[in-house]
């Protein structure tokens, strides 16, 4: 998994780029086929990113106002809600 510098502002969601960290990964477009060791990955990020910024929401693509995505596959505020109390 590449990473680029949490200050760096990617081409994530269209118009929310300058105030949102964006973490993807490899599949998906269809169906949630998230390998266990991309859970894993991806759950690393995300606490990280929670300690950092304890204030942050998690959302997916298709969560962001305006956007007309159907990715993730899955509700990611309801899929990493545990994340807020861990």
């Amino acid at each position: 998994m590449k990473l680029t510098a949490v200050e760096a502002i990617t081409n994530g969601v269209a118009g929310h780029n300058s105030n949102s960290l964006h973490v993807c990964y490899i599949g998906g477009k269809t169906a949630d086929d998230r390998t266990p060791a991309q859970k894993v990955s991806m759950e690393k990020v995300l606490k990280e990113w929670l300690a950092k910024y304890p204030k942050a929401r998690i959302i997916g693509h298709r969560d962001f106002p305006g956007v007309k995505k159907a990715c993730p596959q899955f509700i990611a505020e309801k899929e990493y809600g545990y994340l807020y109390t861990s």
